[in-house]
């Protein structure tokens, strides 16, 4: 396997470093669509080779990176807008820029079908639930299930296909700040920061079935 760090800058321009820490611009391709503003926070996810770049604005097209010696492009599939994504169950989950409340998935491996194509579809976390920010966070797999933060709560999506999917409140106080925040703990554990400090996932399995765990 070859590995190399990615990098975004301020500018919007994008790199990647060898094993040396050698720098090397990466282009976007003549046929991507250039952010029309300037990011603040990225995602990075990777799924089928691809590293998938996400940034924060309201309509920032989601790109793709294949690797060494290639452009950047627009991930295909006419995703939504997001700002952040995570891989489970073999499909890409994202927010949604424009609909804060949205969950999005793909088809199961493939990230680049959206929006009703194959199996992928859309969950609402927790409409009407007074958060004042929506989705902020989409925690790594942990326990077989999916985490999905706002600022001011916590959701658990539990099963393994759409027609199981099931949205459950774990808590309505405790959300998560960023994204970025999430921190895997060996392989045990998720700590991840909220407006009340930091919170560990792990300690909520002494609550039982993680619901009111916070």
């Amino acid at each position: 396997r070859t590995k190399r760090l990615f990098s975004v800058f301020a500018d919007k321009t994008f790199y990647e470093y060898n094993t040396s820490g050698t720098r090397t611009t990466v282009a976007l391709d003549g046929t991507a669509t250039a952010w029309p503003s300037t990011p603040t926070n990225i995602s990075f996810e990777v799924m089928n080779n691809l590293l998938i770049i996400a940034a924060n604005g309201a309509t920032q097209i989601p790109k793709k990176w294949a690797g060494v010696g290639n452009n950047v492009f627009d991930l295909g599939g006419t995703p939504p807008y997001f700002s952040i994504c995570r891989q489970h169950l073999g499909r890409l989950w994202a927010n949604d820029t424009t609909n804060l409340d949205r969950l999005h998935y793909t088809t199961t491996g493939n990230p680049e079908e959206w929006l009703g194509i194959g199996d992928s579809g859309a969950l609402d976390i927790g409409i009407g639930d007074g958060d004042p920010s929506g989705i902020t966070a989409i925690f790594p797999t942990f326990k077989g299930d999916l985490f999905v933060a706002k600022k001011t709560k916590l959701y658990r999506v539990t099963g393994n296909t759409p027609e199981s999917f099931e949205v459950r409140l774990v808590s309505s106080g405790i959300g998560c700040a960023s994204h970025n925040s999430i921190t895997p703990v060996d392989q045990d554990d998720l700590v991840f920061c909220s407006e009340r400090g930091f919170h560990s996932l792990i300690a909520t399995a002494n609550f039982g079935d993680f619901e009111g765990a916070f």
